[in-house]
């Protein structure tokens, strides 16, 4: 088998078991795992994709091939062609991931978009991920959004990142709610790692 039919074999597997050790098994096999990620993305998860756990598990594999290979899924990946369909919640988190200003302006264009609300703020959590003064300047932005998810993953977003910005924020009324939730469950989810041992 060659590199590339067995990084396709191992993403392949890694999706359809949703097995953690078959995840990892993809990552490690090289940045060839990127590609095949694309190739499947582009013909369509339709025979390997039965439940949602599947499709966590391709939302896992590429946050962890973005975090190995950044490099190699930017080059992939940051093109506008990702931003709809099955594989832009795939897209966006693996951008996120990264940590690289080069993903700012897709995200950037996502978050403007007349794109789903939904769609939007998986944008703003991705940006959340690029310590990069033009993400936090779209989380600003974003924060004061008209819609309330987006409103509220960019909130968090600055919690977890900049919270001297939420500062600036608090004076709008609009975001005192928002920004009083974002910070309510923060607590809740710090609370839990605590108790559970996984604490950041």
């Amino acid at each position: 088998m060659c590199p590339m039919e067995l990084a396709d074999h191992l993403v392949t597997e890694a999706i359809s078991s949703a097995m953690p050790d078959a995840i990892r098994a993809a990552v490690n096999i090289g940045p060839d795992a990127v590609a095949s990620l694309a190739s499947l993305c582009e013909i369509g998860f339709g025979n390997i994709i039965h439940d949602p756990n599947q499709y966590d598990a391709a939302v896992e594999l590429a946050s962890r091939l973005a975090e190995h290979y950044p490099v190699e899924f930017l080059k992939v990946f940051n093109d506008v062609r990702w931003i709809t369909g099955a594989c832009s919640t795939i897209a966006l988190v693996g951008l996120g991931c990264t940590h690289r200003p080069e993903a700012i302006a897709i995200l950037r264009q996502v978050l403007f978009s007349p794109q789903t609300e939904t769609l939007r703020a998986r944008a703003t959590t991705a940006l959340g991920e690029i310590q990069h003064p033009d993400a936090i300047d779209a989380l600003v932005d974003g924060a004061n959004d008209d819609q309330y998810l987006v409103r509220y993953n960019a909130v968090r977003a600055l919690l977890r990142t900049q919270p001297a910005r939420l500062d600036e924020l608090e004076r709008s009324t609009q975001l005192e709610d928002t920004i009083r939730l974002a910070r309510l469950g923060s607590e809740i989810e710090n609370d839990a790692a605590r108790r559970s041992g996984f604490e950041e």
